[in-house]
């Protein structure tokens, strides 16, 4: 008897460009408000203390304007529009890279000798960690193969024959 398994794997995608509110209740749109409002409160923080015009200013709107256009790319579906890009990989990186600056960021100002920094530093930790499992629920949607947007709908068949002619064998092969 043998047996032949054929799978078929196609995106399922709107390509058309159109507002959806729905992506706010995804866990991927609640990281990104979450990690927004985060970033906001940085701001706030760290523009009340002595230090506001150094890296962590400067970092932290650099992460909310990557942030916040990554938010309304995904709003208006523009990832499932081209969905031949690598949205999943640059969006890592993007995440890998604003992760890094933010640790950076958070070890100066929480060494600084002024409370309203170290409280920034405090905060800015708890982004850090945000844009980590941010950048680890991507990781694991790209490496199963996922979109960054839309479904990927796998099919299975499978098909056995067997030949009644074919005796059976004392000895396994």
């Amino acid at each position: 008897m043998s047996t032949f398994t054929q799978t078929e794997t196609h995106a399922s995608i709107r390509p058309e460009i159109r507002f959806d509110l729905e992506y706010l209740k995804s866990l991927n749109g609640y990281l990104k408000v979450g990690l927004i409002l985060l970033g906001i409160i940085n701001v706030i923080i760290i523009n009340s203390s002595a230090y506001a015009f150094g890296f962590y200013n400067f970092v932290v709107g650099f992460s909310l304007w990557i942030t916040i256009m990554m938010l309304l790319l995904f709003l208006f579906h523009i990832p499932e529009k081209f969905y031949t890009l690598p949205w999943l990989p640059v969006e890592i990186g993007a995440i890998c890279l604003i992760s890094l600056l933010y640790f950076i960021a958070s070890l100066i100002a929480i060494l600084k000798p002024n409370a309203i920094a170290t409280i920034a530093g405090l905060f800015g930790f708890i982004t850090t960690a945000g844009y980590f499992y941010s950048g680890y629920l991507k990781y694991k949607q790209w490496k199963s193969g996922e979109l960054a947007q839309g479904t990927m709908i796998s099919r299975s068949t499978t098909t056995s024959t067997s030949n009644p002619n074919q005796q059976a064998s004392a000895f396994p092969a």
